[in-house]
């Protein structure tokens, strides 16, 4: 673990901030049906920093990364990407600062079997208006970076769990995103690819000072975290010691 948990290096400047979150909020229903998923959470990530958001299954965890990442609106509060608060903006606008500043990594991979790992991230590529030889290069030099060169053309069903969330993070990195947001990246994978995929998300964080932010209950992957965080009852807070008994 690079730091103590609930701290921070060294102080970081206001510019540094990639992620500013105050007084989230998230309800679903009403009256007697309400359900209160996220309750006044405050969260700042930095660049370079990787936190993350652990608890106990039904907490919210796959809620609040939905939230962080502009896709669901939230009931009130602000969530800032690199300043600009993405609830305040039209949907049109919300999905531009999605697709220049976020990259998503999901725990079910996304990839499409009929493609190779290098056309699934060229597609990605062609979606957001890059397209040809370039996005073709482009495609390549990720998968190299992140240790696929020789699996280039294989598809996704040759494929390891671990290779193929290679394939989904680069994927995840197409638009050079400020901000990563895993949810759960390790759930399918066995403790060797989980280990892999974790160190090349904490490496991203070191070596181009993308913010990430993983949310996961996976405690084999707590000692790359800058910060661990607990979500419980819709709170952000501390780990309780009891969630660190094994680490």
């Amino acid at each position: 673990m690079a730091t103590e948990t609930g701290t921070v290096p060294v102080e970081p400047s206001a510019n540094d901030v990639v992620l500013d979150v105050r007084d989230l909020r998230k309800t679903f229903g009403s009256g007697a049906a309400t359900v209160v998923a996220v309750d006044g959470i405050d969260l700042t990530v930095h660049r370079g920093e990787t936190i993350i958001i652990s608890g106990p299954s039904g907490a919210g965890k796959t809620t609040l990364v939905t939230l962080l990442g502009g896709i669901l609106t939230p009931t009130s509060g602000t969530v800032c990407i690199g300043g600009r608060d993405v609830g305040a903006m039209s949907a049109g606008e919300s999905a531009e600062v999605r697709r220049s500043k976020v990259g998503f990594v999901f725990q079910t991979f996304g990839l499409l079997d009929a493609l190779t790992a290098r056309e699934n991230v060229e597609v990605a590529l062609n979606l957001v208006g890059k397209g040809g030889a370039s996005a073709r290069r482009q495609a390549e030099s990720l998968l190299t970076r992140l240790g696929m060169e020789q699996r280039l053309h294989a598809k996704p069903p040759t494929l390891s769990g671990g290779e193929r969330q290679r394939v989904a993070i680069a994927r995840a990195l197409m638009n050079d995103p400020e901000l990563i947001l895993a949810d759960e990246p390790t759930a399918n994978l066995d403790s060797k690819q989980g280990r892999q995929v974790a160190d090349i998300l904490r490496t991203l964080a070191d070596t181009y000072e993308v913010a990430v932010v993983i949310v996961s209950h996976d405690q084999r992957i707590y000692d790359i975290a800058d910060r661990l965080l607990w979500l419980e009852d819709g709170h952000l807070t501390l780990p309780p010691s009891s969630s660190l008994e094994d680490r």
